[in-house]
């Protein structure tokens, strides 16, 4: 499952590379989740896969990482 951090998201929906998955249609929200149990079905994104898939629409984890304290 990719995951991305909050930032990294944010810097993403910027482009509308990412999303949640309201802007989804149903049938392929149900594809992810199908496919996919670790998802949390809430996120999208689009990134290049080098594997040969090429662009490729899929579903993401969004984690939220706070700066620790010494």
């Amino acid at each position: 499952m990719r995951t991305l951090t909050s930032a990294e998201y944010e810097a993403q929906t910027r482009h509308n590379y990412a999303g949640t998955v309201a802007t989804l249609a149903p049938e392929t929200v149900e594809r992810f989740t199908a496919a996919n149990p670790d998802w949390d079905g809430k996120h999208w994104a689009i990134w290049w896969d080098d594997g040969g898939a090429g662009t490729t629409l899929g579903p993401i984890n969004v984690c939220n990482l706070r700066p620790t304290e010494d």
